[in-house]
């Protein structure tokens, strides 16, 4: 037997479930650019997904006409760079002039609001806007009606990573803080609002929006229903990125900077070390790389490192530490296997290990599946220690030895990357050569 030491990847390790998420260009289709006009060649290289929020009024004009263009195209640029998609919409924003955020048509259908003094906390931008009653039966409805036609075009979607719930609140938030008169409905309205998505969206991720530093009982009964978290304001508010600890081990997190890279650096506010804490302590898959327009190539240009170091530490990040195999080839094989996951959280979608016999053209010879061990279970910093046995169907002078992991039985080649420094082949990871 022989053991070998694995190398570290020193490199971001890009993964499906996890990572950087590239904000788009806000208001790209008033403005007649790209959906992602001005990112770097290397911000998308970083990156795992796309991401994109809108006005509901903006993508519902009237009843019915539904603009999935809007949509449609920040998707398609995701697809072209072999990145997926997550998007949310707004019924409020106090952070522009628009009379509300809500198709004028649910209003002139009956629906209840109130005209409230808005404010924007970052610009100091103030104005009045037309904010609905959130537990009125006319825009429940009228929302739900929304949700469902969403829902027709884009569940279980293969490109669309998650989607925000946000028909509640401020930005969609789940608070009404800047809109001065609007009233919190009860929490029984609260679940209506959020079950509106999970009927709509079975088989789509679905992430809620958290607020403060503590859980509450609508935030777990979300992550009771497989709801993921998001906290929007993390850095400057000091413990506000631990309110998504109840979805931590069941299901993702989110998280996004209280404001813009550019805004937290004019205001002394950046804080790179508090970013690695907020990273560690809220267990978060996916982060916000800055905010909108070009704010995310800013932030990768100044903090190189810093966005690389954390990459590797968002969601999970599996990495190889030692391998004991058979010095020479024999068909009766046992490899003991030693790994780490080195990411803040749990793998929190399907996963498939496997080991291969590969040919010098890297072309899979054989391939078995380790039906006793379950990624989903390696958790943060723990080192797992596994064998495994395997009996190859043919005798082979030349051939190098690989693991793989996959995200689902359909992949002829692995999807999931491990953290190693070695050689890979076609995403395999080879262990050794006979």
């Amino acid at each position: 037997m022989i053991k070998i030491n694995m190398q570290l990847a020193r490199e971001p390790v890009i993964n499906p479930g996890k990572g950087w998420v590239l904000y788009g260009t806000e208001g790209f289709y008033t403005e007649g650019v790209e959906p992602y006009n001005g990112h770097s060649e290397e911000a998308w290289n970083l990156c795992s997904l796309g991401y994109m929020r809108y006005h509901w009024c903006d993508l519902e004009p009237e009843e019915g006409i539904i603009r999935w263009e809007l949509i449609e195209a920040p998707l398609r640029e995701c697809i072209r760079r072999g990145k997926r998609f997550a998007f949310g919409f707004m019924p409020a924003n106090s952070c522009t002039v628009l009379q509300s955020a809500v198709p004028e048509y649910v209003f002139q259908t009956g629906a209840g609001y109130t005209t409230c003094r808005t404010e924007d906390n970052l610009s100091d931008l103030r104005s009045e806007q037309k904010i609905p009653v959130w537990d009125d039966p006319i825009y429940m409805d009228k929302i739900h009606n929304f949700i469902l036609q969403l829902g027709k075009r884009y569940n279980g979607h293969p490109d669309i990573e998650f989607i925000d719930i946000r028909n509640y609140g401020n930005w969609g938030e789940w608070h009404i803080e800047f809109l001065e008169g609007s009233l919190e409905p009860p929490e029984e309205s609260l679940r209506e609002h959020i079950q509106m998505w999970t009927d709509s969206f079975p088989s789509t991720r679905l992430i809620l929006p958290v607020n403060g530093s503590e859980p509450t009982s609508l935030s777990e009964w979300a992550v009771q229903h497989g709801i993921g978290l998001r906290r929007d304001g993390i850095i400057v508010l000091p413990e506000d990125h631990k309110a998504v600890l109840p979805s931590y081990g069941i299901a993702p997190s989110v998280g996004e900077f209280y404001g813009w890279y550019s805004w937290l650096i004019a205001n002394g506010k950046w804080n790179s070390q508090k970013l690695r804490e907020i990273v560690d302590e809220g267990h978060f898959t996916f982060m916000g790389m800055g905010h909108w327009q070009q704010d995310g190539t800013r932030l990768l240009n100044e903090n190189r490192q810093l966005l690389w170091e954390l990459n590797n530490r968002l969601g999970y990040h599996f990495v190889v530490e030692e391998v004991v195999l058979p010095s020479e080839w024999t068909t009766d094989f046992n490899i003991q296997v030693r790994l780490i996951n080195k990411g803040v959280a749990p793998i929190y979608r399907n996963a498939i290990l496997k080991i291969a016999i590969l040919d010098q053209a890297n072309n899979v010879l054989e391939s078995y599946e380790h039906a006793t061990c379950n990624p989903r279970t390696w958790m943060p910093d723990e080192v797992v220690s596994f064998d495994v046995q395997t009996q190859w169907k043919q005798e082979i002078n030349s051939c190098k030895l690989a693991l793989g992991l996959f995200t689902s039985w359909e992949q002829l080649q692995p999807d999931i990357n491990f953290g190693n420094e070695c050689e890979f082949c076609n995403g395999w990871l080879v262990l050794h050569q006979y």
